[in-house]
Formats: C-alpha cells, sequence, structure tokens
C-alpha cells in the first residue's frame, strides 16, 4: 500500500517550500488518515462476506444431502412398501389353500394347516405384520370389512361368522380391511292366512 506521508516527505526535499504547504499537509494527512479507515472497513466488510460466503457454502452442501438423504428415504420406504405387499400376497395364497383345507380336508391336514397358520402369523408379527381375522368376535368397521351377511340366532348381532380373507396392519396402520361375513338377525317373514292379499 502507497505511504503517503512518506511521498510527501520525499516530495518537500525536492519542491521548494511554498506558503500553503501546512494546509497542503494537513489536507493530505486528513486524506490519507480517511484512506486508512476505509482500507480498515473494506478489509472487515471483505472479512464478513467471505464468512456468509463459506456459511451459504455449507447451507448448500447440507441442503443436497438433506435431498439425497430425502430420495433415499422415499426408495426405501418404496422397497418396503413391495416388500410388505409381497409378505401379505404370499400370505394370501397361503390362506386359500388354509381355509379350503378347513372346511374340506381330514381332520389331521386340519390340524397340521392350523399349526402352520399360527406359525406364520408369528413369522408377520415379526416382521410387524398383524393379521386380521376375527372369527366368533364382534364386527370392527375399522379394521373388517362386511362382504356377506348371515343369520345365527344363537349368536349376537354383529358377531363376525367367517372370515373369507385376512385384513393386516402394519405398525398401527391398516393395510387392508378383513372380508367377513357377519351375523344380522332376518325377521321371520309374516305367514299369510287365506284371503290376505300382498300389496
Amino acid at each position: 500500500m502507497l505511504d503517503i506521508k512518506e511521498e510527501l516527505k520525499k516530495y518537500q526535499k525536492l519542491q521548494p517550500a511554498f506558503s500553503g504547504q501546512n494546509e497542503l499537509t494537513a489536507a493530505l494527512d486528513q486524506f490519507a488518515h480517511e484512506v486508512k479507515r476505509f482500507g480498515k472497513e473494506q478489509f472487515s466488510t471483505t472479512s464478513q462476506l467471505e464468512e456468509i460466503v463459506c456459511q451459504l457454502e455449507e447451507q448448500a452442501a447440507e441442503s443436497k444431502k438433506q435431498q439425497s438423504l430425502s430420495q433415499e428415504l422415499a426408495q426405501a420406504s418404496s422397497r418396503l412398501e413391495k416388500l410388505l405387499e409381497s409378505l401379505v400376497a404370499s400370505s394370501d395364497c397361503f390362506e386359500i389353500f388354509y381355509r379350503f383345507a378347513q372346511k374340506n380336508a381330514d381332520q389331521s391336514w386340519q390340524k397340521q394347516l392350523a399349526m402352520q397358520w399360527k406359525s406364520m402369523a408369528q413369522i408377520l408379527l415379526s416382521c410387524g405384520l398383524v393379521r386380521i381375522e376375527g372369527e366368533g368376535e364382534q364386527f370392527l368397521p375399522q379394521s373388517q370389512a362386511a362382504v356377506g351377511v348371515a343369520s345365527d340366532l344363537a349368536l349376537p348381532e354383529g358377531t363376525v361368522l367367517d372370515v373369507i380373507k385376512s385384513g393386516f396392519i402394519y405398525h398401527e396402520k391398516v393395510l387392508r380391511k378383513a372380508e367377513v361375513v357377519v351375523n344380522k338377525h332376518q325377521p321371520e317373514s309374516p305367514r299369510l292366512r287365506s284371503g290376505d292379499f300382498l300389496d
């Protein structure tokens, strides 16, 4: 940086003295002081700007990292969804066989498949999947869908008489409601007497 005082001293040695020299020196001293103050402020401002630029670059890198993590999370969620769909589909295949055997197979097959059915429920539970059935229990519209009705006067109305297809809950979220047949008492139709007409 140029030192004005030193330059003026050199200049004074070369130039003959004149009457306004003190005023000029004072003005140049004031000018040099202002230039020095401006240089300090400029240095401070430059340092602050560099710090801001560094912070912005860090935020941009963090934003990219968060965006990358969000994409990875979305991909993992998609893979988990496909895995759950596969587990449910596999369970559905076994359920068809199980329900058919419970109605049509001999007792030894029924017992064996019932044990496998319970074992499969434990395996699904270890993955966070809970099977929804509810046969013999009260109908729950939050987790069951009535796909049919039947009448059994020996049981209370609203009792699930049969499970057509199991439903599933994954970590308290219903993935699919169980399809069930619900008990509904049918009123007996009035008997017509001779001479009665139907409207």
